[in-house]
C-alpha cells in the first residue's frame, strides 16, 4: 500500500485536521514530510510540507496524538477537493467562520 496513490487525512483525535493526495504514499511522507530542507520553507519550496510539519511537532510536544488515514484511489485529485469542500480541514486553510469536521463513529 506505501506505494499507492490516494488520498490521505491527518488527524487529531476525531477532528481532521489536513487532507491531501499523493501518486506515492511512501514518497509523500518519506520525503515530503519525513526530512525538510531548510531551502523549502521558503519561496518558491514546498511551504506545505513546512507548515504541516510545525503543526504536528507542536502538537507532538504536547502530547496530542496525530493519526495518518489513506484511502488508495486513482481519482485523488478529484477525491482530495471533494473531502476539502466536505470538511473544511483546519490546516488546509478555510474560509472565516467554517469548522473542522469532526469524523463520526463507525455504525456498529
Amino acid at each position: 500500500m506505501h506505494q499507492a496513490s490516494g488520498v490521505y487525512l491527518l488527524t487529531v483525535g476525531r477532528r481532521v485536521m489536513y487532507v491531501g493526495e499523493c501518486v506515492n504514499l511512501a514518497n509523500r511522507f518519506n520525503a515530503g514530510y519525513g526530512y525538510i530542507a531548510p531551502r523549502a520553507c521558503f519561496e518558491g519550496g514546498q511551504s506545505t510540507n513546512c507548515k504541516i510539519n510545525r503543526y504536528v511537532l507542536k502538537l507532538s510536544r504536547n502530547g496530542q496524538t496525530v493519526r495518518l488515514w489513506f484511502r488508495r484511489s486513482r481519482a485523488h485529485k478529484i477525491l482530495e477537493d471533494q473531502l476539502i469542500t466536505a470538511m473544511h480541514p483546519q490546516w488546509n486553510g478555510r474560509r472565516q467562520g467554517q469548522r473542522a469536521t469532526r469524523l463520526s463513529r463507525p455504525e456498529k
